[in-house]
């Protein structure tokens, strides 16, 4: 519990802005025109860029963002404004930190729309001047094509709630991993049935599903994190991860003979998940031997659950698929688990016979010895 809680804690308040702000940017204005000059205090006003110094080479912008004093660097270039009054189409350049991709995925839309803006407004300016048009029909010269964009689910394109769900849930997964582990090894060697160790598996799932819950609503809570979806499908979706991964770490610890070896390859079998069920990086897009692997892994199925159940308004049939794969991969696990059981059980019983044999042999033959003596 205390570390996915904290966990859950710490990450939250530090991505609680949902997306990039206040973006260090530096200037390097060769032209330095009242419209330059206007166009800057745009960037400037917005939430999503801080400019922290103008330079006076292309060189020096290269040195700060390579120092990693700023992320963005913006190029105006000489005669810009003249340019643009005489229609020579001049360019704007944009320099973005490549290595900080959330940055560039907030920064650059944001630029997208300051340039848009101002680009709409001189347009408008040449309109009304020059060609004499009615300012309540300028905009359809100005844009004849008009786009909406329309962004469901996560219009403010935060990453806190793309990203933070799954990643909360991956480590608490490595958790629910590690308990399995322990229970199996503190049970190999017991003569229990397989419901006896179902009850510990299910003990450890219940664990690790109140583990979960407590994590999730720290950021339902506290960071307002939304919940859209069905809550119940929800918790069934959970349940039955929250049983494939004790499972799975049950398994590990009944058939290794070292604890610690246990709870390290437990976590060595689910922590790789994270990354190959596509919650970062999409499953589509991987290759088609990924793609097969990725859908044989129970993260896949719940990661999706989660973040989906955040930011859609899923009901329980949407999440039928889910909830059967999860459950048969539970079902194999239970096979499985039954068939290294019998083995390890027979192979006990065999040993045990061959020892009560010898045993019984040597007592015999002590027996026979004893009135060889006597006679």
């Amino acid at each position: 519990f205390i570390i996915p809680v904290m966990s859950s804690l710490i990450i939250g308040y530090d991505m609680k802005a949902d997306v990039a702000m206040s973006v260090p940017t530096v200037v390097m204005d060769a032209d330095d025109s009242s419209f330059t000059r206007m166009f800057l205090d745009y960037v400037d006003d917005s939430a999503y860029f801080d400019i922290k110094e103008y330079v006076d080479s292309y060189d020096e912008v290269e040195d700060m963002i390579y120092k990693g004093k700023a992320y963005l660097g913006i190029i105006i270039p000489e005669n810009f404004y003249s340019d643009v009054i005489e229609g020579e189409a001049p360019v704007i350049l944009t320099i973005y930190d490549g290595s900080t991709l959330p940055v560039i995925v907030s920064s650059k839309t944001s630029m997208t729309e300051i340039l848009l803006t101002v680009k709409s407004a001189y347009m408008m300016n040449v309109y009304e001047g020059k060609q004499g048009i009615a300012p309540s029909q300028v905009m359809n010269y100005v844009q004849p094509i008009d786009n909406v964009t329309r962004i469901m689910y996560n219009p403010t394109r935060s990453f806190r709630v793309f990203a933070l769900p799954g990643m909360l849930c991956s480590v608490v997964q490595i958790a629910i991993a590690i308990g399995g582990a322990e229970f199996g090894f503190a049970m190999r060697d017991k003569r229990i049935g397989i419901l006896g160790h179902g009850k510990n598996i299910a003990l450890c799932a219940l664990l690790g599903t109140a583990s979960v819950f407590a994590t999730m609503a720290v950021q339902w809570i506290i960071y307002g994190m939304p919940l859209r979806g069905t809550f119940i499908g929800f918790t069934i979706v959970t349940i039955l991860f929250a049983l494939d991964i004790s499972c799975l770490g049950y398994i590990v610890g009944s058939i290794l003979p070292d604890r610690l070896l246990c709870t390290q390859i437990s976590c060595i079998l689910v922590l790789p998940t994270s990354i190959l069920a596509g919650y970062i990086f999409p499953v589509v897009a991987m290759p088609k031997a990924m793609q097969f692997v990725a859908k044989l892994l129970p993260f896949t199925y719940f990661s999706d659950t989660v973040r989906n159940t955040c930011l859609k308004p899923l009901k329980m049939h949407h999440l039928f698929d889910d909830m059967a794969f999860l459950f048969a991969f539970f079902i194999c696990e239970v096979l499985v688990l039954a068939i290294i059981k019998y083995a390890v059980l027979h192979r006990k019983s065999s040993r045990e016979g061959v020892d009560a044999e010898f045993s019984l042999g040597i007592a015999e033959s002590g027996k026979n010895a004893e009135s060889g003596v006597n006679a």
